[in-house]
């Protein structure tokens, strides 16, 4: 660290220790949707963390209540029961909405629609997670690496209207796919074929994809679609409820349905298939075949088209023909999508493992629908957020549930720093102790003042902020502070990715 460092640490920590001799709690009141029980709700990508979680997370947290009668009572605080349901993110605010669940996942921000639900809505970042581009395992004759218009090109349908009417939720889309079987693909994008079995090349091309408003879509269609002249989701009033500019496929609710689809196929059935799935599940399952990718590195087209159907604008070229490459594209080198990879692209820096970066990324998010009282049943959601990021909490300290799950942990002193998810945020003013900016994969002042802004809430406001309890204690004290102090230390000193 240098001298300016050591300096803003030494103040900080001096401005703590003396505001806590004279703070003072303040007490509020709030429930869970059904007491002595936390129920979850949303994204099949975040889910299996979460699974693994509620195994360890009742005792835990009846642990900490017992610890801190200043809570309140253990019969209104335990937590008897945990119900997790993972059927995709589009599934998290309404459940919120509905008032089933005390928590969402997504794997995706909200969209504008959903953030118009709540005023306070307020998003936690529990790990990262990418999407990897998957065939099924017998498809060794397939090329190893593709452009991400390629992919897009896969997944496309060939003449796609300018509305909505190519719309679908449940596989319902196009009927006239870009490419019908593998080997018109392999033809227009001049590619070998020698060594690739006859009936591969005749075999009709099975596209299995995630519901349209799953944040595994999402991500999809952000880093491969869009910037190759297709839009794939179709929104209404801001929010995601189908697919558009898609050939037709085999729709999955949950990614498990995506391993399933792909994981079976095989040339002599027909059911070859390539899909989208979460790199988790990817490395997880294995038993595909995972594609290396070349991203869009440069030269965004200086002509745009909109069109209806769409939130946003979809690069074309200039005589609106969909799909068509715009000029001055560029590619990178082809990545592998692996973890050292997805940490690269995120952090900006090349750590062991890494050979490229891997583009395409997204958080793994936590929602609550206001911010997060220090007493009471409702301080249950922010622990179990807190516990989740938390290091050492399984495996006999040397691992965590977002590792055990082959998802990337987040530097636990990194929670602010970027801008904000989008521009429908602005409406949406910061809690106290709170932030709607996102971390930014790097640890600095930021991050300092952040944990004294919560700090002070924690103290006067009764806010509980999950990001800066790194001990999951349920406190945000000067415990905490001590160990964020050493995670900057080791971020300028060892940090490393893997």
């Amino acid at each position: 660290m240098n001298k300016t460092q050591k300096i803003v640490i030494s103040t900080l920590v001096l401005a703590i220790l003396a505001f806590s001799s004279a703070a003072t709690m303040v007490h509020a009141s709030g429930g869970l949707v059904t007491p002595n029980t936390l129920n979850i709700a949303g994204s099949s990508t975040v889910g299996p963390i979460a699974v693994a979680e509620k195994g360890q997370f009742d005792a835990y947290w009846n642990g900490l209540v017992a610890a801190n009668p200043s809570w309140g009572t253990a019969s209104a605080l335990d937590i008897n029961q945990v119900n997790v349901a993972q059927l995709g993110s589009g599934t998290a605010i309404p459940a919120l909405v509905a008032g089933t669940a005390d928590i969402g996942e997504m794997s995706r921000p909200p969209s504008t629609g959903e953030w118009a639900d709540f005023s306070s809505l307020q998003l936690w970042a529990v790990g990262i997670d990418s999407v990897a581009i998957v065939v099924s395992p017998d498809m060794t004759w397939f090329p190893t690496s593709l452009t991400t218009a390629q992919v897009a090109s896969l997944f496309s349908e060939a003449s796609p209207p300018f509305d909505n009417t190519n719309q679908g939720t449940s596989g319902v889309t196009g009927t006239t796919p870009q490419y019908k079987t593998w080997g018109s693909f392999f033809s227009a994008n001049g590619i070998s074929t020698v060594g690739v079995p006859a009936a591969a090349l005749s075999e009709n091309i099975v596209r299995a994809v995630r519901d349209p408003a799953s944040g595994t879509f999402d991500c999809f269609n952000n880093y491969f679609a869009v910037p190759n002249g297709w839009q794939f989701e179709h929104k209404t009033a801001g929010s995601v409820d189908g697919s558009e500019n898609m050939a037709p496929y085999t729709f999955c609710q949950e990614n498990i349905n995506v391993y399933n689809a792909v994981s079976q196929g095989n040339t002599a059935g027909g059911t070859d298939a390539i899909g989208f799935i979460s790199l988790g599940y990817y490395q997880t399952y294995g038993n595909m075949i995972g594609i290396n990718i070349a991203y869009n590195m440069a030269n965004v087209p200086s002509s745009t088209i909109t069109y209806p159907g769409t939130s946003g604008t979809v690069y074309w070229d200039t005589t609106g023909t969909i799909g068509a490459q715009p000029s001055g594209y560029t590619w990178g080198a082809y990545v592998t999508p692996t973890r050292p990879n997805v940490i690269y692209a995120y952090s900006g820096t090349q750590g062991k493992g890494a050979t490229g970066a891997y583009e395409a990324w997204r958080y793994l998010w936590e929602v609550t629908p206001s911010t997060i009282p220090a007493t009471g049943p409702l301080l249950a959601t922010g622990v179990w957020i807190a516990y989740m990021r938390a290091q050492g909490t399984t495996n006999s300290g040397t691992s965590d549930f977002v590792a055990d799950n082959n998802y990337i942990e987040m530097n636990l002193a990194d929670w602010t720093g970027a801008g904000d998810l989008t521009s429908t945020l602005a409406p949406y003013n910061p809690q106290p102790g709170q932030t709607q900016k996102f971390p930014n994969g790097q640890v600095g002042s930021a991050d300092f003042f952040y944990f004294v802004n919560a700090y002070i809430a924690y103290y006067t406001q009764n806010t509980y902020n999950p990001y800066c309890d790194i001990l999951a204690s349920g406190h945000v004290d000067s415990a905490n502070f001590f160990a964020f102090v050493n995670q900057y230390i080791e971020y300028f000193t060892t940090y490393n990715p893997t």
